[in-house]
C-alpha cells in the first residue's frame, strides 16, 4: 500500500526527512543483522573450505593404507624390457623368475594362388575349423571377390582379405585370430573348391583317440558272480582267473593297465617229509693209528615240516595273456605281473609289426596269490579315421605356439601376450626370441608409493596452513569493555572489529584442536615390529625440519620431506615404511593402527557431510543465517508499517495547521482586520 501523501509543510517542518531519519533509527539494529549474515556467509566457506582441504587429507590417507593404494602396486622389472613385459596384480608377493623365450607363438596364415580377376568360380559347398570350431560355407559360384565377401560374414576367428599382385592377378588370404597351434585353419572340401584355388590341397588324416573302458558282467566269459564290477573297474577274488572279452573292434595302437592288489598273509602249510636216521653206538676205534667206526643202523621215519609262498620266495602276482588273432591266426602275448608295478603297457605294433592288422579277441587275468586282484583302469588308444582333412598349400606363416624355459623348465603357450600363469599374479607378453634368459622381478612400485607419500604431505601442509592463517588475532588491536571516547558504541561493534583484523577461525576450538591432534600424529611413535623398525616419520624422511633449523620455521608444524632418506627406506624397506603408515598391532589382519590410520580416524568425525562436526557448525550459521532473515523480514513488515503511520499523522498536523490558517484569513476579512 503506499504511503499516504503529505501536504506541503505548512509548520516549517521537513516533515519527510524526519520520517526518513525516525524509520532509519529504527533499522539500525537490522543493519547489524544484515552485517552478522554477511559476515556469517564468509564463516559458511572458510569452514567449507576446511572441510574440503580435510577430506582430502583423510581421504589420501585412507588411499594410503586401503586394498588398492600403493602398497598393494606392484610393478615387474625386466633384465631385456624389449624381449618381455608384463602388468602386475595388486598384492602380488615379491618374485625373482628367470625366463629364456625358445619361440614366440604364431598365428595361422595361408594364400591361395594367383588368379586372374575376371575368372569365374565354381559353386561349392566347404568348411573352415578353427580352434574345434566348424564354419560351413555355401558358395553359389562368382569371382574371388564374391567369395571373399562370404567368407567376411563369418570372420569372427579369421581375417580374410584381397591382394592385388599385379594388374590382372589377385589372391585371396585367410589368416587366423587365435594364436598357436589351437588357432590353425583346417578345411573341408568336398566339391574342391579351395582346392581348386589352391588354398588347400587333398590330405588323409588319422587321429589318436583316448577311451577308458566301462565293464558289465556279460563282458566276461565265466565267473560272473565271482567278479564285483564298478564301471571302469573290477576285482576278483576266489577264483584265479577271469577272463574278458574285448569289445571293440576298432584299430587299437595301445592298451594301458592300471592294477591294484591285496595280498593277504599266507598261513604256513605242514606237510608229511620222509627223512633218514641212524641208530646205534657212536663208537670210534684207532688200530695202528687207523680210526675204524662202530656199525650205524640206517632207518627212515616221518616228519610234519612247515612250507609257505613267502619262504618259496614266488614274486610274481599273475599274469595276464592277451588273446589276438593276426592274418587269421589265434596268438598269445602273455605279461607277467610284479608287486611293485601298478601300470603295464602294451603297444600293438609290438605283436606283429606297424602295418600288421591286429583284433583282440579276449584278455585274461590270472593271480598267483590268496587276496583281491584288483583292474582299476583299462585304457586304449585307438586311430579314428576322420573325414577327408585338407591342408594348406601355401603357409605364410604356419602356426606356432610359443616355447619358454622357466628358471630351466620348458612351457609351451599358444599365445605371446596375456600370460597369467607363469608367475601367479602377473601378466606377461612376449615380444622377441632370446638367446639368454631374461631376469624378472616383481616388486613394490616405489616410484607409485612415493607419489602418495607426497600428496599426503602436500594435503596435510595445505590443511595446516589454512587453519593457521585463519586463527591469528591481531594483537595489535586495542580493544577494551570499558569505552570511554564513544558511550553508544555498542561492545558488539568492538567485537566485530576485533574479529575483522583477525582470522575466521581465530580462537575457535574446533580448528585448534584439529591442528594440535594432527600434529600429535605425525610426531608420535608407533609400535611397529618389522625389522628395521620405523617408529617415527623423521626415520624416513619426514619431519618439521632437520636439526639445526630455525624454531620459527619448525614451530609452524609444515612437513618436509628429505627426500634422499625416504628413497632410500622406500627402496630397501618398503614394508617397513607401509608398517608406519599402516600398523597391525594385535594380528587380526585389520588395520588399527600408524600415521594414516589415525589421520583417517580422528578426521572421519569432522569431514562427514552428515552430522560431521565441521559441517554441523556450517549448518548452526547457516539458521543463524535464516534466523536473521525472517527477523529482518518481519522488522521491514514493522517499519513499513510504521511509515504509514507517521505519514498520517504528520499529514493529519499539516492538515490542521492548514485548516488553521484558512480559517484565521477568514475571520480577518469577516472583521476587515487587514494584515500590516
Amino acid at each position: 500500500m503506499p504511503a499516504p501523501f503529505i501536504m506541503p509543510s505548512q509548520s516549517g517542518i521537513d516533515t519527510p526527512s524526519v520520517i526518513q531519519k525516525l524509520i532509519e533509527a529504527e533499522r539500525i539494529p537490522l543493519k547489524r543483522l544484515e552485517e552478522d549474515n554477511r559476515r556469517n556467509e564468509i564463516r559458511i566457506k572458510a569452514w567449507e573450505e576446511l572441510r574440503t582441504k580435510a577430506k582430502k587429507l583423510s581421504d589420501i590417507s585412507r588411499d594410503i593404507y586401503s586394498f588398492t593404494g600403493p602398497f598393494t602396486h606392484r610393478k615387474i622389472t625386466s633384465s631385456d624390457e624389449g624381449a618381455i613385459t608384463g602388468t602386475v596384480s595388486p598384492n602380488v608377493e615379491e618374485v625373482n623368475q628367470k625366463i629364456q623365450v625358445l619361440q614366440l607363438a604364431k598365428k595361422h596364415k595361408i594364400h591361395s594362388h594367383k588368379i586372374h580377376k575376371e575368372e569365374q568360380l565354381p559353386q561349392g559347398k566347404f568348411s573352415i575349423i578353427i580352434n574345434q570350431k566348424e564354419l560351413e560355407f555355401d558358395f553359389k559360384g562368382g569371382s574371388l571377390n564374391k567369395l571373399e565377401r562370404i567368407l567376411r560374414e563369418k570372420a569372427n576367428d579369421y581375417d580374410v582379405s584381397i591382394v592385388q599382385v599385379d594388374s590382372d592377378h589377385i589372391i585371396l588370404t585367410l589368416a587366423s585370430k587365435i594364436s598357436g597351434k589351437m588357432g590353425k585353419m583346417e578345411f573341408k572340401d568336398p566339391d574342391d573348391l579351395l582346392k581348386k584355388i589352391e588354398i588347400i590341397g587333398l590330405k588323409g588324416k588319422k587321429e589318436e583317440k583316448e577311451e577308458i573302458l566301462i565293464f558289465k558282467k556279460e563282458d566276461f566269459k565265466e565267473h560272473q558272480d565271482k567278479i564285483t564290477i564298478n564301471q571302469n573297474e573290477f576285482s576278483f577274488q576266489d577264483v584265479n582267473n577271469v577272463n574278458y572279452l574285448f569289445p571293440l573292434k576298432d584299430k587299437i595302437t595301445e592298451i594301458i593297465f592300471r592294477l591294484e592288489y591285496k595280498i593277504e598273509e599266507i598261513k604256513n602249510n605242514i606237510t608229511k617229509t620222509k627223512e633218514k636216521i641212524y641208530i646205534g653206538p657212536d663208537i670210534r676205534n684207532k688200530i695202528d693209528g687207523v680210526e675204524l667206526l662202530a656199525p650205524q643202523i640206517e632207518r627212515e621215519r616221518i616228519t610234519d615240516k612247515e612250507t609257505s609262498l613267502q619262504q618259496s620266495g614266488e614274486k610274481i602276482p599273475g599274469k595276464i595273456i592277451i588273446n589276438y588273432i593276426s592274418s587269421g591266426t589265434i596268438k598269445q602275448k602273455e605279461i607277467l605281473l610284479k608287486e611293485n608295478q601298478k601300470e603295464y603297457h602294451l603297444f600293438l605294433k609290438e605283436l606283429e609289426g606297424e602295418n600288421a592288422n591286429i583284433q583282440i579277441q579276449s584278455i585274461e587275468f590270472i593271480k598267483n596269490f590268496q587276496g583281491i586282484f584288483y583292474l582299476k583302469e583299462l585304457k586304449i588308444k585307438k586311430i579314428l579315421e576322420k573325414e577327408t582333412v585338407y591342408e594348406p598349400l601355401h603357409e605364410i606363416e604356419p602356426p606356432q605356439d610359443a616355447k619358454l624355459l622357466v628358471n630351466g623348465v620348458e612351457v609351451v603357450r599358444s599365445s605371446n601376450e596375456n600370460l597369467t600363469d607363469i608367475i601367479p599374479g602377473v601378466s606377461l607378453n612376449l615380444h622377441r626370441v632370446t638367446n639368454h634368459e631374461v631376469e624378472l622381478k616383481v616388486e613394490y612400485d616405489i616410484t607409485k608409493i612415493k607419489e602418495k607419500i607426497k600428496e599426503w604431505v602436500n594435503a596435510y601442509n595445505d590443511l595446516l596452513l589454512f587453519i593457521k592463517e585463519n586463527d591469528k588475532f591481531n594483537r595489535d588491536q586495542d580493544f577494551e569493555i570499558n569505552r570511554s571516547s564513544d558511550p553508544n558504541e555498542r561492545i558488539e561493534d568492538g567485537l566485530r572489529k576485533l574479529e575483522d583484523s583477525s582470522g575466521i577461525f581465530a580462537g575457535d576450538p574446533i580448528a585448534r584442536r584439529l591442528v594440535s591432534v594432527l600434529s600429535f600424529i605425525t610426531g608420535n611413535a608407533y609400535p611397529t615390529k618389522l625389522k628395521p623398525s620405523f617408529r617415527t616419520l623423521a626415520q624416513i624422511g619426514i619431519s618439521t625440519g632437520r636439526p639445526g633449523s630455525n624454531w620459527q620455521d619448525i614451530k609452524q608444524g609444515i612437513l618436509i620431506i628429505d627426500e634422499t632418506v625416504l628413497d632410500d627406506a622406500l627402496k630397501n624397506h618398503p614394508e617397513s615404511v607401509k608398517e608406519l603408515f599402516a600398523l597391525d598391532k594385535n594380528e587380526d589382519a585389520v588395520v588399527d593402527d600408524g600415521v594414516a590410520y589415525n589421520v583417517y580416524d580422528e578426521l572421519s568425525p569432522y569431514v562427514k557431510f552428515a552430522g560431521g562436526i565441521i559441517t554441523t557448525r556450517i549448518d548452526l550459521l547457516k539458521e543463524q543465517i535464516k534466523t536473521n532473515k525472517k527477523i529482518i523480514y518481519n522488522k521491514e513488515l514493522s517499519l513499513s508499517r510504521k511509515e504509514e503511520m507517521l505519514r498520517k499523522k504528520f499529514g493529519n498536523m499539516e492538515s490542521t495547521i492548514q485548516n488553521t490558517k484558512n480559517m484565521g484569513k477568514f475571520l480577518q476579512n469577516k472583521l476587515g482586520i487587514k494584515n500590516e
